[in-house]
């Protein structure tokens, strides 16, 4: 059973750069994008919680700079990690993951400012690297708040005014 993340909120996601990922190739060179995405306790069980975001492709490097901020997450009680998953984009075969970088939210800042982030990819397999070990860079700023049970319930005061609103309408005459 997959537990239950007592905090809520939003968290943005600028995609900085990566550093030493390999050549895969003929032409020593990589097309790298980044799928960015928040998931459950499971890294590898669908459906994601939210739509991944992308990168645009950066052709023929293996020290891409992208310096794009993704669309706003919403981040839900279900969400545990933020996962960041580097593609070579090719256009004769199905893109080839590169490597893939995982960290638990609770890792992460939450205090609403932005912070840097610097994660070690991992290959698709779980072998090691042959040579060096890729990083993907991130800034993210992430802002939560508590969950409360009643949450869904209107705030005192709420209620009042749209009873007095409807009050109002139906004692008007003209």
């Amino acid at each position: 059973m997959e537990k239950m993340n007592p905090l809520t909120g939003r968290l943005q996601v600028t995609v900085e750069s990566a550093r030493g990922l390999p050549r895969l190739d003929f032409t020593g060179k990589l097309d790298p994008y980044c799928l960015v995405f928040l998931c459950g306790d499971s890294v590898n069980s669908l459906p994601y919680t939210c739509e991944p975001a992308r990168t645009t492709t950066k052709y023929r490097s293996v020290t891409p700079v992208w310096h794009e901020e993704l669309p706003e997450m919403e981040v839900t009680p279900a969400d545990r990690h933020l996962v960041v998953m580097v593609f070579d984009e090719d256009m004769a075969t199905p893109n080839e993951l590169v490597g893939c970088a995982v960290t638990e939210l609770d890792n992460l800042h939450e205090d609403g400012t932005q912070h840097g982030l610097d994660m070690e990819l991992l290959r698709p397999n779980g072998s090691g690297w042959t040579t060096g070990v890729p990083r993907v860079h991130l800034r993210y700023t992430l802002t939560r708040t508590l969950l409360r049970a009643d949450s869904m319930l209107p705030a005192k005061g709420e209620e009042e005014e749209d009873e007095g609103e409807e009050e109002d309408e139906g004692g008007k005459s003209e």
